[in-house]
Formats: structure tokens, sequence, C-alpha cells
């Protein structure tokens, strides 16, 4: 497959990718309160496909219907399971200043709202509650507002659920 192909090049030339994490996602990883993460799919997909479900394991499909497949629309992640990322603290930061290191452990696909209360917790939900949150749910609300604005959040689109740990530097 194609997309596999040049994930394998891109591997070689760039075997550490980045990832951006803000301060506050930062301090959640070094506690151990972020092992997950979500991903803006940048090519969203058409409302009105019928079925979706994984090409291979870095390519997600919609499709809107089985007996053609030439309407389809694809959704390639930078990221596969058992890739190692370093983190970016701050924008453009060399992989030479890397100090945290995660491992890519699973990856899925859902809409921004499905997320659940649980989930809003694996994404770093403070331990204390003084920060004028009402629930998990509101503060991960805000927290991709801030980042994607709050149209980006009404429409509700998909998102690559990346799950992680953290390794040492490879």
């Amino acid at each position: 497959m194609v997309s596999d192909n040049l994930h394998e090049v891109y591997q070689k030339q760039y075997p550490l990718r980045a990832l951006s994490f803000n301060q506050e996602m930062m301090e959640a990883l070094k506690s151990g309160r972020k092992t997950v993460t979500r991903r803006l799919i940048k090519n969203q997909p058409e409302t009105d496909w019928q079925y979706q479900g994984w090409l291979n394991e870095s390519t997600y499909q919609w499709l809107t219907g089985l007996e053609d497949v030439s309407q389809q629309h694809l959704a390639i992640s930078n990221y596969r399971a058992g890739d190692v990322c370093f983190i970016q603290e701050y924008e453009g930061m060399p992989l030479e200043f890397a100090t945290e290191f995660i491992k890519i452990i699973k990856i899925d696909v859902q809409r921004i709202q499905d997320i659940s209360v649980e989930d809003c917790i694996l994404e770093g939900f403070p331990i204390t509650q003084g920060d004028g949150h009402n629930s998990p749910y509101d503060w991960f609300k805000k927290l991709w507002s801030g980042i994607y604005g709050v149209e980006n959040w009404m429409s509700n689109p998909f998102v690559w659920v990346y799950q992680f740990e953290r390794c040492e530097k490879p």
C-alpha cells in the first residue's frame, strides 16, 4: 500500500518526530496524568458516509457505500502504534533539546464531542478542582476550544486519538 511505503521512507529520514504540548499538558505528562492526546484530522470527510474503519494501521477510511469503493475518503495518520516521538515544549524545538519521549501504543478515530469523562481525565484533567472547571468534560471542551476555537468544537470534527506511554530516548 502506498501509505505504508511512504511511512517507511519518512521513518528512515526522520526516525523521531515531534508532538507539541503546551505548558499545562507538559505538566500533566510529567506528573503521569496525561496518557492520551487528540489531534485534529486535517482533511475532514463529508458527512454522508455510511461505513468507516481502518484500511491499514495508519489509514482510516469513510465509505458512502460498499458497492462503490471509489466513493471513499481517506485520512492518513502521521503516527503509528510503536512510533517513538519527542515532545516539543515550544514551537520549533529541535530534538537535541528534548527531555521527554513517548511511544504511541494505540490509535483510534472519533468525533471530538464523543470524548468520555474517563478520556478527559486521561487527557490530563487537573487533580485540583480550584480552577473553576465544573467537570473533566467542561475542562477538556475549554482546552480544545482554546487551541482550535469554539467553532471547531461546535462542528464536532473527527480526531486522531493517540494513546501513549512515556519512554526513554531511543
